[in-house]
């Protein structure tokens, strides 16, 4: 048969009508819940853990029940206690390289505390822990009028990040928050965060384009945007930042940070790994992209920090600190899908003493708490 004209059309037209079909499809497929980095499955293990003392989830979570925030949001008390009183700023304003910086650390502490007590509202069923979260949520909500200054797209990031995690674990599981505290966290997510955050960085190194990728992404499952979800989804596949993916992590196992140093490489490859976990509970395998791509990065920067630590071993304060991502990254690659990552077991059994529990950098909020040897997902949260 003669290819004509009028087969050109029709082949057109279907292949319009079926990505239609698809896209559609797409829009009308529901949101997990809670759908971030911790879901219920991580919930019920935590609580069985807890509940029998062992160790290291004990351990993890008397710290988190301990700490007391980040540097300018000290002072107030550990953020476990009902006492914490959130201090929300109309204004935050982070300077290049943060040489200066307002209402960043107020609104990471208020964030990490937030998501303490949705974690023990969580884990006790105490409603005072839920009501707490949200009372934190919407002071920002209702105080938070600007996010400025050169690092204002890295500071939106951290700062939504941490408070979608906090939202996402209280939300869908408490009926009773006081009238109009959703809509208010909304409008803020919408109007502060979704118009600074949904252009990327894309000419700057990429920790930032990953970490601002992380927040849209959480942006989008909270506010069960589909349009916004599949937006960070996309950039992380194939956008033209330094942080996309493709672009962040090499083949070989370098990134575009590695001759930089191997603290911002752990941001930038920890972030698309939190995109990436946040995707699996939403039925998406970014994990499995370019061959295992965050993988290769993940074992590349152990084995450049492992490499460095025999340099630096006997030059006190040079010690490279570890972000606590590692468990994620680990838990899903080992636990879920049974692959080496030796480098990163390495790393993870002999360099403890740099490892922080919880960290601003990466939005790690206690990850060996939720996510050390957490398994495999339950079939229903598993991407086929």
């Amino acid at each position: 048969m003669k290819w004509t004209f009028i087969h050109t059309v029709r082949f057109i037209i279907a292949v319009f009508v079926l990505t239609f079909q698809a896209l559609a499809e797409n829009q009308d497929r529901p949101f997990t819940h809670p759908g971030l980095r911790v879901g219920q499955h991580e919930i019920d293990l935590m609580k069985q853990r807890l509940a029998a003392g062992e160790e290291p989830w004990k351990s993890d979570y008397d710290h988190m029940m301990r700490e007391e925030g980040f540097r300018d949001g000290r002072g107030r008390g550990p953020l476990s206690s009902l006492d914490f009183r959130p201090a929300p700023q109309a204004v935050i304003r982070v300077e290049s390289y943060e040489r200066q910086r307002i209402g960043q650390d107020e609104a990471l502490t208020d964030g990490a505390a937030a998501f303490v007590h949705g974690i023990l509202w969580q884990l006790t069923g105490e409603e005072q822990h839920a009501q707490k979260s949200v009372e934190i949520l919407d002071a920002w909500a209702q105080t938070l009028t600007e996010v400025a200054g050169p690092n204002k797209e890295l500071a939106g990031a951290w700062i939504v990040s941490a408070f979608c995690e906090a939202a996402e674990l209280v939300r869908w599981s408490w009926t009773d928050a006081p009238e109009g505290a959703w809509d208010n966290f909304d409008r803020m997510l919408r109007n502060q965060f979704w118009p600074l955050l949904r252009n990327f960085k894309p000419r700057y190194n990429g920790n930032w384009d990953a970490l601002i990728t992380q927040a849209v992404v959480s942006m989008g499952v909270v506010l069960e945007d589909r349009t916004v979800y599949d937006h960070g989804v996309r950039y992380l596949r194939e956008g033209r930042g330094n942080g996309s993916l493709p672009n962040y992590i090499r083949a070989d196992g370098t990134t575009q940070e590695t001759k930089r140093d191997q603290e911002h490489e752990q941001m930038g490859v920890h972030a698309l790994a939190n995109t990436a976990e946040i995707a699996w509970r939403q039925g998406d395998d970014l994990y499995a992209l370019l061959d295992n791509r965050i993988r290769t990065g993940a074992e590349g920067t152990a084995r450049r920090i492992i490499d460095l630590d025999g340099i630096w071993h006997n030059r006190p304060g040079r010690a490279i600190h570890l972000y606590p991502t590692w468990e994620i990254i680990y838990n899903h690659y080992v636990h879920r899908r049974g692959l080496p990552m030796p480098e990163t077991k390495l790393l993870m059994r002999d360099f403890r003493r740099n490892m922080l529990r919880y960290s601003r950098n990466t939005v790690s909020l206690w990850p060996v708490l939720t996510h050390h040897q957490a398994g495999p997902a339950p079939e229903h949260d598993a991407p086929e």
